[in-house]
């Protein structure tokens, strides 16, 4: 069902925001969406427990105009949302360097 995948989805991105941690050098929209796909994938496993095979093909829904979507369609990184991510990162990085600054430093920048 398309809620679950949904609902599903943001568990992995809660998790992703939880624990992610900046130093290793990996930004954050690429491990969100390591963590969603992994949660997703979890449940596809749970699911071959009582059937057989999943595939990334296999119709989970419709959209609104009414076409078919599968799991691929789902699984796609929308450009948009990591580039949101990506300023809020540099934002919050500039933040802090501007913090360390003595305050004429500050008033040059700003």
């Amino acid at each position: 069902d398309m809620e679950d995948l949904i609902s599903i989805g943001t568990i992995g991105l809660i998790k992703a925001i939880k624990t992610y941690n900046g130093d290793r050098g990996v930004r954050l929209a690429t491990y969100a969406a390591r963590c969603i796909e992994n949660e997703v994938l979890m449940h596809l496993r749970n699911i071959k427990k009582v059937r057989q095979e999943v595939s990334i093909y296999d119709p989970i829904g419709y959209d609104k105009e009414g076409n078919e979507i599968s799991l691929l369609d789902v699984l796609t990184v929308d450009n948009e949302i990591v580039d949101m991510v990506e300023m809020k990162l540099q934002e919050e990085k500039v933040r802090n360097k501007i913090g360390v600054l003595s305050q004429r430093e500050r008033q040059v920048i700003e």
